[in-house]
């Protein structure tokens, strides 16, 4: 399953990479440096994309202006006659993000591990996940450009471009903000878009609780002492 791998890892690398990324003021609205989003609460639904045979559809919930956050991930694959099956929970609060999944299929077996590593976000991590700015230096070096406005899933978001290496064409990194809320993004022939936002909704608590019946395994716990 080395290519269902490479689907996701491709897809999270997208959505990492362009929240750390996002442009200041959008939405001509004054943020808080301290706050991720620009917003106390939001629902983002992205239309599901297709990655070398991987479906995916993925979905963000957040409150406290992204403190606590849970991103969802469904994905589901054939290739080469090898089906997979998967439902995964991200989630970020208190300083520190949990990962694990709540089923997950190979060829029709039921492999889900109920485990969630535990994970403290490091100070890169927390740097990309509240800087609502890059610097000028930091501008120029990948060449961000703002290109306007567009509207997706109803919203009118800031358009902006980056050029990860002005040798290569295909690095160039388009994107939609919402108040600081990824909309749009498009990576050579990845295009990640939302179909659907809610603004300031009511979340539930429990989406932010870590489920019933899993051990907790704690990496900094497990590295101490290690080099």
């Amino acid at each position: 399953m080395k290519m269902y791998w490479i689907s996701k890892w491709v897809l999270g690398f997208i959505f990492i990479f362009v929240w750390g990324c996002s442009p200041s003021g959008s939405n001509d609205q004054p943020f808080n440096e301290s706050r991720k989003y620009g917003i106390k609460s939001g629902i983002v639904e992205f239309a599901p994309i297709d990655i070398m045979g991987v479906v995916t559809k993925r979905t963000i919930y957040f409150d406290d202006y992204g403190s606590t956050e849970r991103e969802e991930t469904i994905a589901k694959g054939n290739i080469f006659g090898l089906t997979s099956e998967s439902h995964s929970i991200s989630l970020v609060k208190d300083g520190y993000v949990y990962t694990y999944d709540l089923h997950k299929l190979e060829n029709g077996k039921d492999i889900t591990s109920k485990v969630v590593t535990k994970a403290r976000l490091v100070p890169y991590m927390l740097l990309s996940l509240q800087q609502f700015s890059i610097t000028k230096e930091m501008k120029k070096n990948i060449s961000y450009k703002e290109e306007g406005y567009e509207v997706v899933a109803g919203f009118r978001g800031n358009k902006y471009s980056i050029c990860l290496n002005k040798d290569f064409p295909e690095s160039i990194i388009s994107g939609v903000h919402y108040k600081n809320v990824v909309m749009k993004t498009h990576l050579g022939g990845v295009l990640v878009i939302a179909s659907r936002f809610q603004e300031n909704p009511q979340i539930p608590t429990s989406l932010f609780l870590l489920p019933k019946g899993y051990t907790v395994h704690d990496l900094d716990v497990n590295n101490e002492g290690n080099p």
